[in-house]
């Protein structure tokens, strides 16, 4: 395949970015999007509703920008008409949304893609090749915490958090990327996790809160290595502080979103440093999601575009067939999996095992 023709569904915040991304990529042409502000301008094609972009032959792939409850049914109309799908995450709103989502990619097979986009900073792809390659001696364990302050007063509120149709709105919307992080880097799933889910204000503006403003995890992973992590959108002076670092028994490793073009290296026989992508010192895999020079700052918005990159090659090449390096709708059922059993944890008391 040459050229592919996107559609976007949704043009919020998400989709703008998804729209500002795509027209970065070469062999990429946004050909339509639909909104529900008509009037708006994006440069292409407006439609009305997202089953226009669904029922046009002419486009390739659909980014999917809507809310999480409306995930799986665009998804599954998507994967049925034959289109690649890159979903906004999580997939869906429970583990059974995930997988029938799996399952219907399963009858239909097309390039499948939710966005994790923060494997795709060259520092995590760093850190995680120096995990594989064993450089950093035996994993010990691991933390992580993602933080904003979005919630922190007790009248601070959003349209976002209606309907309360979920109790993991907080370790669903930031967790799942943190989630998704640890096994990436760790290269193992999730074996079963330890939860306390905490609703800071059972009220807000006069609406009755249900979700979690706070949630704290033990984890242990299939391969043994336990970490613990930490979500809030009630933790002042923190606007999107994504963290993990991962203790070896030679270094450890750490990587911030808040300081995305850096690789901190912990020592206590070298000392400690900090790396900046630079492919005279990271490995090729790292190297290849550079593409400024050092310390020109890659951040947010160029992960994305990295992630969409790496999606898009796939589908370019036919690679999406077998193992990308990118997160899958797989890799979303699991995610999903391990919210789900944090949820049960947290009313059980108790250790419970991930699923999926």
């Amino acid at each position: 395949m040459d050229g592919i023709r996107v559609g976007i569904i949704g043009m919020g915040f998400i989709g703008k970015l998804h729209l500002d991304a795509l027209r970065r990529l070469d062999g990429v042409e946004v050909s339509a999007v639909s909104t529900s502000h008509p009037n708006a301008e994006f440069g292409c094609r407006i439609c009305n509703s997202w089953q226009e972009i669904i029922d046009d032959p002419s486009i390739d792939a659909v980014h999917n920008c809507l809310p999480q409850a409306m995930h799986r049914e665009v998804n599954i109309a998507a994967m049925a008409a034959g289109k690649h799908i890159y979903s906004e995450k999580p997939l869906g709103m429970d583990t059974s949304d995930a997988m029938s989502q799996l399952k219907a990619l399963k009858e239909h097979p097309v390039a499948a893609a939710i966005g994790h986009q923060y494997r795709a900073n060259a520092a995590v792809a760093e850190l995680r090749e120096r995990i594989r390659s064993g450089s950093a001696g035996k994993v010990l364990f691991f933390s992580g915490r993602y933080f904003q302050d979005s919630l922190a007063h007790g009248d601070d509120y959003s349209e976002r958090r209606l309907p309360e149709n979920s109790p993991a709105r907080t370790l669903s919307d930031l967790g799942s990327h943190l989630l998704d992080l640890s096994v990436h880097v760790l290269g193992s799933r999730i074996r079963k996790v330890m939860a306390l889910m905490q609703t800071h204000y059972s009220e807000r503006q006069g609406h009755p809160i249900h979700s979690d403003d706070t949630t704290f995890l033990l984890v242990e992973m299939e391969n043994g290595v336990c970490g613990t992590l930490a979500v809030s959108k009630a933790a002042h002076g923190h606007k999107n502080d994504l963290f993990l670092s991962v203790s070896c028994s030679e270094e450890e490793l750490s990587w911030s979103q808040e300081m995305p073009d850096r690789l901190s290296i912990w020592s206590r026989e070298k000392g400690n440093a900090v790396l900046f992508p630079d492919s005279r010192f990271f490995s090729d895999k790292a190297s290849r999601l550079t593409t400024l020079p050092a310390g020109h700052v890659m951040g947010w918005a160029d992960a994305l575009r990295n992630s969409m990159a790496l999606f898009h090659s796939s589908i370019r090449d036919g690679s999406w067939r077998g193992d990308v390096d990118y997160a899958t709708f797989a890799d979303g059922c699991h995610v999903s999996a391990a919210i789900d059993a944090a949820v049960l944890s947290s009313s059980s008391g108790r250790w419970e095992e991930v699923e999926a």
